[in-house]
Formats: structure tokens, sequence, C-alpha cells
């Protein structure tokens, strides 16, 4: 597990979505700005969503690392045997893949957690640099 700590008491401000990439606004309780690059994402869930969003903590996770509870949740899974059935071969299909789970805790406001091939953060600017122009090129 990784934990960004530099994230604690910070600002998640939103999320783009770009084919199989998501690009998750973060912001610093020091008002720096990042951007998480999630790519080859196959599931995702934001909740919550509000002015103001507070995070407690932002992780990261291998899928060896993860539960089918974990699973469950990310899906939306309905709860009995169907359900677990369902985690347990989702959990299965993630450690496969060596998926990464990428978790927003908040302590005000949304929630956010997804299933990718890679994350990383990097900088606002890096990220306007690198993705923004091809992103808009794809709208033209």
């Amino acid at each position: 597990m990784t934990n960004y700590e530099q994230f604690h008491d910070g600002f998640f401000e939103g999320v783009l979505i770009n084919d199989r990439t998501v690009f998750v606004q973060l912001r610093t309780d020091r008002t720096n700005r990042y951007t998480a690059v999630l790519t080859g994402v196959v599931a995702l869930s934001v909740n919550d969503l509000k002015a103001g969003n507070v995070m407690f903590e932002v992780q990261t996770r291998n899928a060896s690392e993860l539960t089918s509870e974990d699973i469950g949740q990310l899906y939306d899974l309905a709860e009995g045997p169907t359900g677990e059935t369902q985690a347990e071969q989702l959990l299965k299909e993630a450690c496969q893949k060596a998926l990464v789970h990428f978790e927003i805790t908040p302590s005000y406001g949304a929630i956010c957690t997804a299933l990718a091939q890679s994350v990383e953060i990097i900088e606002w600017e890096e990220w306007l640099k690198q993705y923004c122009k091809a992103i808009v090129s794809k709208v033209d």
C-alpha cells in the first residue's frame, strides 16, 4: 500500500474521464495542485461529490492487497452469495491482470475508488502539458 500523506486535509477537485483514462484533480492543503492519472481503468466509482471535498487520505494498493469486500464496494455488488461469487471472480481477474486500486477516503465529501492498469500522480502543470492538448485535439 502506498499512502500519499501530502494530500491529508487537501481537496479532491474533480474527475475528467477520457475513454479508459481517468484524471483525478487533487490539491494539497498548501494549494499545490496534482493530477492522479489512472490508465486502463476497468472500474470507477465516485460518490457524494460536493463543493469543498476534503480528503482524509489518498492511497493505492496492488491487486494482491485487495479483498472481495473492496471489489464488492467498488462494483456495488449485491449482498449475499451471488454478490460474493461475483466479487471473488472479479478479484481473481484483478490479480491476474495486476491491477492497481486507487482510493480517496474523505473527511468531507466524495469517495473515489478505481481499478486501473496503472496510477501515476503528477504535478498539475505537467498534466496540462502532457494530456490537455491530446484531449482537445480528439474533440476537434
